[in-house]
């Protein structure tokens, strides 16, 4: 499924999921090392 964006033609679907999975994974890392507590924190999140 494709996101409707203000700017398709300036990201391709490809390079946005990368952008996006590594904006979660590097968010994700900041936030474990911070033990930073957001509404996004779920049990079945914790690992």
């Amino acid at each position: 499924m494709h996101i409707p964006v203000k700017h398709p033609d300036v990201l391709n679907s490809e390079g946005d999921a990368v952008l996006i999975v590594l904006a979660w994974r590097y968010f994700d890392l900041i936030r474990s090392k911070l033990k930073i507590r957001t509404h996004f924190d779920l049990p079945a999140s914790r690992v």
